[in-house]
């Protein structure tokens, strides 16, 4: 959790010019994440200060060095899709005479939805270029969380194939029944 005063503090800055947040290092300590993080208003009126943030539980992370301006706490976000939806695998059925179209069209969805925050094949099969396998009448197009994987069905979907979701599971690895 992020200190509260470290929070109210961002409240009360008004960020001018070359102002904001910065992470100055980062280190670990045992299986601890020990964050530095600079605070310059960008003025002389309010001091800058320097805040160490220790992580606790820590199950996946990536460090960001670029500037920002705030820090926002989500308890809904696809960053924490991976801890808080269920996990499945999506297949595909049925041809297509265009599988260029479709690779771009997933790849622009999921730069729209998602950004460089998740990598665009990190949850699609690495099992084959991604080109050959939709020229392919079946194949296993992705594995991970289900919010995730629905937007590439709906890419899938509105080209023509059919998507189905087998084995999904929760997050103690158990395989959820429809009931």
């Amino acid at each position: 959790m992020i200190p509260r005063e470290l929070l109210d503090y961002l409240e009360q800055v008004d960020f001018d010019g070359n102002g904001g947040l910065y992470l100055e290092s980062f280190s670990w300590d045992n299986d601890e994440l020990i964050l530095i993080i600079e605070i310059n208003s960008g003025t002389d009126e309010i001091e800058n200060k320097k805040w160490k943030v220790k992580t606790q539980n820590l199950r996946k992370h990536r460090v960001d060095t670029e500037w920002g301006q705030s820090i926002k706490i989500f308890e809904n976000h696809f960053l924490l899709s991976d801890f808080k939806e269920v996990q499945t695998t999506l297949y595909f059925s049925g041809q297509t005479s265009n599988p260029d179209r479709i690779f771009t069209e997933l790849y622009r969805k999921h730069k729209e939805r998602f950004g460089d925050w998740i990598p665009f094949e990190f949850y699609l099969n690495k099992g084959t270029d991604l080109v050959t396998l939709l020229c392919s009448p079946n194949g296993l197009l992705g594995q991970g969380p289900k919010d995730i994987l629905k937007v590439y069905a709906e890419v899938i979907e509105a080209n023509g194939l059919k998507s189905n979701y087998v084995l999904d599971r929760d997050d103690r690895g158990q395989i959820q029944r429809d009931v």
